[in-house]
């Protein structure tokens, strides 16, 4: 097994180039015993700046990231990483992944104390490694500033600093004859649906000849469909861990799209029910009674939430069979409203904010109260909507439902 260690340690200091070149010396080699610095390894840190909420659109990133830790010698390094640094997680993940032995640091801090200067966290990882890999630095950035401060310091400029191609911008011309080149990764491929079917486990619904749409389908029926829209996926799926989806993320499953979204649920033939922005943790479906002709007209950014209302696609369901599921419409209401609820009935309040930011009320919303099995559904019961006529013909062979789309 490689061994994984997590030391905890206080940075004293901040914001010098005395810092950079004192802190090997507080806490390099000498400063360490077995195990937590391993006989004979390289330790490595691996370096970028600010990253994306969306980790699954940093393409270029997660594929320099692949390339980085497939690059280093297994018996032989010891990868840094610092809870609080950029990518942090990612790199934990990763490092298990390739089965590399990591080094894990916490900067604790005293309550209420806040950071000053550069981060501790890149400070820390550029004194304490044997070679530094530069995977991303922005235009005067903190992490070029560093690699300023690195080059400058007399003890730690010998340290070999490999940066991506496209960090060479953020560098003058002297330092970028001073670094070394990371090699370029493989090529990552696109974001189109049709292009990103690796991202999730589908399989083919075995029959050629598909369910044809039934007359009355939700455009033509709406009272009697509620309808789920599908969003992006900033973390983990309902029911995944952190730690998994880093995983995916590094496998190259990275599709967290709407379309995404909706191609892994016809995987699994499954809602999973989520506790995201549902007072009192509870986890539920959520569907709508909005009519899905009005979509379209519907599909707002909401700037507190990062994310779009009512996506282009998703799945409509027969409300008849949802009855069997606890299906109920939410209560709106105020805090009073919630502390008048019984705890049983919690799971379908929502607060009421019609002159708010957003106008809750009229999302017309209705809840089940745990997963919902697709697979129990006739091919008359659910109607899969998408976004485009090409999308169609890319999400209809992995759907036992018929398909169209929005208007």
């Amino acid at each position: 097994m490689v061994p994984q260690v997590s030391p905890a340690f206080e940075l004293k200091s901040a914001d010098t180039a005395h810092t950079v070149s004192a802190l090997p010396r507080w806490m390099g080699p000498a400063d360490f015993s077995d195990p937590l610095c391993l006989a004979g390894r390289r330790r490595v840190a691996i370096v970028s700046s600010r990253l994306s909420r969306r980790l699954d659109q940093e393409t270029q990133w997660l594929s320099r990231l692949r390339s980085t830790l497939a690059a280093l010698p297994l018996d032989s390094t010891q990868v840094l990483i610092c809870e609080q640094a950029a990518g942090a997680d990612m790199l934990t993940a990763g490092c298990d992944l390739f089965g590399l032995a990591r080094l894990t640091l916490r900067i604790d801090r005293k309550p209420g104390q806040r950071e000053t200067g550069l981060p501790q966290a890149d400070l820390a990882l550029f004194a304490m490694a044997d070679e530094i890999r530069v995977l991303r630095c922005r235009p005067q950035g903190n992490v070029a500033r560093l690699i300023q401060w690195h080059l400058q310091d007399p003890q730690r400029c010998n340290v070999p600093l490999y940066v991506a191609s496209e960090c060479l911008s953020c560098l003058s011309a002297d330092q970028q004859q001073r670094v070394h080149l990371l090699a370029d990764p493989e090529d990552c491929g696109g974001h189109s649906v049709g292009r990103r079917l690796d991202a999730v486990t589908a399989k083919r619904v075995e029959s050629t000849v598909f369910p044809p749409l039934p007359s009355d389908h939700p455009l033509a029926c709406p009272d009697q469909w509620l309808c789920h829209w599908t969003r992006p996926a900033a973390g983990p799926w309902p029911g995944e861990s952190r730690q998994q989806y880093c995983a995916s993320l590094l496998q190259n499953q990275s599709d967290r799209s709407a379309s995404g979204t909706l191609l892994r649920i016809l995987s699994e033939r499954r809602l999973r029910a989520s506790r995201l922005a549902i007072r009192g943790g509870h986890h539920v479906v959520s569907f709508t009674a909005v009519p899905l002709s009005e979509f379209r007209q519907r599909r707002v950014f909401r700037g507190h939430r990062q994310r779009y209302d009512f996506e282009p696609w998703g799945l409509a369901i027969r409300r008849s069979a949802l009855s069997p599921c606890d299906l109920r419409p939410v209560c709106y209401g105020c805090d009073q409203t919630w502390k008048s609820l019984p705890a049983a009935d919690q799971p379908w309040y929502q607060k009421a904010t019609q002159d708010g930011i957003t106008d809750t009320v009229a999302e017309r919303e209705w809840r089940v109260p745990e997963d919902v099995d697709l697979s129990l559904l006739h091919p008359t019961d659910a109607v899969v909507f998408v976004d485009s006529t090409a999308a169609v013909d890319v999400v209809q062979p992995y759907s036992p439902w018929p398909v169209l789309v929005l208007p």
